[in-house]
């Protein structure tokens, strides 16, 4: 197939990089896509039979009919979105029962308006992609998979421009399936997830988790439009298909700004070599970036954690379901972990991933914190024995020991280990602001989220966690704002809408409190915090029945399944039953519920916060210190007499 670069009307197409310039921006197309283009416009103005754009585009001729019929519709949508608008939606036409028609002027590119390809050099790796025989089992990959590549020497990476100046921030989009049909949402995800991994140890770029990419995995995203939404230099996009114990991956860098690509390459292998492969892409991709490796990033970029194909796609199983965040999803997620761990008990990787599930057990479904905590401790300590500079080890650390140990000594420890092993690492920093507002820090924990929400400017829980710090330090009308602005752009995100309720409880706006955790409570599926909050707004309100019923709703669930004594004790004091509060947060204690860390910056515990129960608490919690600084800064007489 020519990769020759020609123009079509108003439009400039160059098939070895996917792109469509014109009137209406640059629109970048799938291989196969551009493949029938291209063979359209060979012959422009003339009937192309399905039977020809098969044969030449499509081993295995008519049973991939309906995989050409969605080619011509996704091209006639990139045509006319290039040439920028609905007229000129009818450049292809077709003749029914027979083919396809390119109504268009069709001419090469003159030889000013286009640089040649300059081949890269090929890695080791690369090269054996290079010289291995291409032949019967290659064609068993395209009958299987179902496509056929027509614009990449698939054997090859190429590089498409290089860059001068290295890139900032780049996000690495889900990988796509080659064919809808044959789609494996663990496998494309998680190839994206690891080379997240792997790129996010270099301090020279910031990388955006998988949290902040995984809603661009439709297959019809734009990625010039998900990098410019992501606010990054950079995208990296993919396609993936796996057929037996054959797997394609084709990547591609593109420029945010203008649509450069950067690279692109596409490599067909053994499923036994996804690790070389991904050590290939990921060396590519920081080269198309103009990054400059030391010895020890280079080391960690190639570092792969196991060589056990199978205990890796248990792993990327387990981080697929971990991603989803609910209960039944995580036990399922640890489920797949431990598999892993069974095939390869070094694979460090996935006792972090076993750590982080367990520990999202008592925050995420209300589960018993004894329960899971110690499990998530002694699996995070099991990775850090294998590799002590995993900086998400040492946050999992700092994260149990500041939700379950209550030692905030060791939790800043962690944190701070977790940011010099790894100082552009989103959870750490947002862990260590967490850490530092809760102890009554708060400058200094607006001080470390910003720092979070620079490396993650669109995440709703970075902006959330700030607005919570906001209304600690005073600062209401500031935290009300950023709520504001969190809900405009993700209005079901239930944790600002009861972060928005407290603030207003504070404010004694108790009208809109009520109405923020009534939605907070629909949203979240009925969490027994929002419900708590909801009884406090009720009972400020004077609707004390109303009040009191929720209450019984909330305790009758008690009796079924586990229910955190603080959101308990919080709907207590609402009702001016400070007794009977003192007694669930002293559950609250033994259970270790992690909500207890709330103690000495939660407003609600104004009116006991003198109660030698309550100092207590703090006391034993090693608060104390917090307390005191924190009645200081709210201006009242004295701190607690202990």
């Amino acid at each position: 197939m020519n990769l020759a670069a020609f123009r079509l009307n108003d439009l400039q197409v160059d098939p070895a990089i996917g792109l469509i310039s014109g009137p209406g921006g640059n629109v970048h197309l799938e291989p196969r896509v551009m493949g029938v283009l291209q063979t359209l416009g060979r012959r422009a103005g003339e009937l192309v039979s399905r039977s020809e754009l098969l044969a030449e585009n499509w081993p295995g001729g008519d049973i991939y009919d309906e995989a050409l019929t969605q080619c011509i519709y996704q091209l006639r949508q990139q045509l006319a979105s290039a040439l920028g608008g609905g007229e000129h939606r009818n450049l292809i036409s077709t003749v029914p029962k027979r083919g396809f028609i390119l109504n268009a002027h069709v001419r090469p590119v003159e030889p000013d308006t286009g640089a040649p390809l300059q081949p890269v050099e090929p890695s080791t790796t690369e090269a054996r992609y290079r010289t291995r025989p291409y032949g019967a089992w290659a064609i068993a990959v395209l009958l299987t998979i179902g496509v056929s590549w027509v614009v990449f020497d698939w054997r090859n990476g190429t590089e498409i421009q290089s860059t001068s100046e290295p890139m900032q921030t780049i996000a690495v989009l889900p990988f796509l399936p080659l064919v809808q049909e044959h789609s494996e949402p663990e496998l494309e995800l998680g190839m994206a997830d690891t080379l997240i991994a792997r790129l996010s140890k270099l301090e020279q770029i910031v990388v955006r988790p998988i949290a902040m990419v995984r809603g661009y995995g439709a297959i019809d995203r734009d990625s010039i439009k998900a990098g410019k939404e992501l606010g990054v230099d950079a995208v990296v996009e993919g396609s993936i298909q796996k057929s037996g114990e054959l797997i394609r991956v084709t990547a591609r860098v593109l420029r945010v700004a203008d649509g450069t690509a950067l690279w692109a390459g596409t490599f067909d292998e053994p499923l036994s070599n996804i690790f070389a492969m991904q050590d290939d892409i990921c060396a590519r991709i920081a080269d198309a970036l103009a990054l400059r490796l030391g010895p020890e990033e280079q080391e960690d970029l190639e570092r792969g954690e196991t060589s056990q194909t199978e205990a890796y796609l248990l792993y990327l199983k387990g981080r697929f379901h971990l991603a989803r965040l609910t209960p039944p999803e995580l036990l399922e997620s640890i489920d797949y972990f431990r598999q892993a761990i069974a095939l390869d008990p070094n694979y460090a990787e996935a006792w972090l991933g076993l750590a982080n599930a367990q520990f999202r057990m008592p925050l995420a479904g209300e589960a018993p914190p004894r329960e899971f905590f110690p499990q998530a401790k002694a699996a995070a300590i099991r990775a850090l024995e294998i590799d002590d500079r995993s900086a998400e080890g040492h946050a999992y650390l700092g994260w149990i020991a500041f939700w379950f140990e209550w030692d905030w000594v060791e939790a800043e420890a962690r944190f701070k280990r977790a940011l010099s092993l790894n100082p552009n690492d989103f959870e750490s920093h947002l862990g260590y602001a967490h850490l530092l507002s809760n102890t009554g820090r708060h400058e200094a924990a607006l001080l470390e989220v910003r720092r979070a929400r620079e490396l993650g400017p669109f995440s709703p829980v970075a902006s959330t966690l700030e607005a919570a710090f906001l209304k600690r330090a005073g600062r209401h009308a500031e935290s009300v704002q950023r709520l504001q602005e969190v809900l405009q752009n993700s209005e079901k995100f239930w944790l600002a809408r009861i972060t928005l309720a407290n603030v207003y409880s504070e404010l004694g706006r108790f009208t809109e409190a009520l109405t923020e955790a009534a939605e907070a409570r629909k949203l979240s599926g009925g969490s027994s915090y929002a419900m708590a909050t909801e009884v406090n707004a009720l009972a400020k309100l004077g609707r004390h029945p109303e009040a009191e019923a929720l209450l019984n709703e909330l305790l009758d669930r008690s009796r079924h399944r586990y229910v955190p004594p603080y959101d308990l004790a919080l709907a207590y004091i609402g009702l001016d039953d400070a007794d009977t509060a003192l007694g669930w947060l002293e559950q609250g204690f033994v259970q270790r519920d992690p909500k207890m860390t709330f103690l000495s910056v939660e407003s609600r515990w104004d009116t006991i916060r003198t109660r030698p129960e309550f100092v207590d608490l703090l006391r034993r919690m090693n608060l104390l210190e917090a307390e005191e600084r924190n009645q200081l800064l709210r201006g009242l007489d004295r701190p607690p007499q202990t």
